[in-house]
């Protein structure tokens, strides 16, 4: 399985850059471990705990299995963090949050799927990431209450737009450059996650509107 540059020849030797860098996912996951405990938050940091294993097992034996691990747990943490944003921080009800969040999962997948045919290959397929995270940026602005917690998420923004360029940039540089740059888009996505789940832990949570009761009516 000869997805990207870097990958030459068979075996786990193939990618070593780009198995090597997933070590900052687990160490992204231990520094914001401490924070997410205090907030009993602690599924956003595990999920980017096996992003970093499941893309290392890809990377070092590229098979069927370990790709697939791949993509779950990628999956997973935008289903898990888009469900949370819009529950928790935006104070949404489970069914809108749940919609949002599925709406959400599979622009991305048909965005994606639709534009790979003719433009950017897979890399197609986080270009709805990017949409996303700049709507959010915009929502968040225009809340004057989480402008110092926004910060994160607008840098976040950038760092996973500037990530998506180097994960497209792999496969064009590779005569130029025998190591591609998808070992890039690794060190540049954990710093996004870390950003990311930064944000959610100090913006604070907007509870889900009560409908008025009897007694709040009289």
């Amino acid at each position: 399985m000869y997805f990207y540059c870097e990958r030459i020849i068979d075996g786990p030797y193939g990618e070593p850059l780009n198995s090597f860098t997933n070590i900052f996912f687990l160490i992204v996951s231990f520094l914001i471990l401490k924070d997410s405990f205090k907030q009993k938050e602690l599924l956003l940091p595990l999920i980017v705990f096996f992003i970093g294993i499941s893309s290392f097992a890809f990377h070092t034996f590229p098979t069927k299995l370990n790709s697939s691990l791949d993509v779950f747990f990628i999956v997973s943490f935008m289903v898990v963090y888009s469900y949370k944003i819009y529950k928790n921080k935006f104070g949404f009800n489970k069914i809108i949050s749940s919609t949002i969040t599925v709406f959400f999962i599979a622009s991305s997948y048909y965005l994606g799927y639709y534009l790979s045919t003719f433009l950017i290959g897979s890399s197609s397929y986080y270009i709805a990431i990017v949409i996303h995270l700049f709507l959010l940026s915009y929502l968040f602005k225009r809340k004057q209450n989480y402008n110092k917690s926004s910060i994160y998420l607008y840098y976040a923004t950038l760092v996973f737009s500037i990530s998506l360029f180097f994960r497209f940039l792999d496969q064009i540089i590779c005569p130029y450059l025998d190591t591609g740059t998808h070992f890039l888009w690794h060190i540049f996505n954990s710093i996004v996650l870390y950003l990311l789940i930064k944000f959610y832990l100090l913006t604070p949570n907007r509870s889900t509107p009560e409908k008025p009761t009897n007694a709040n009516k009289e």
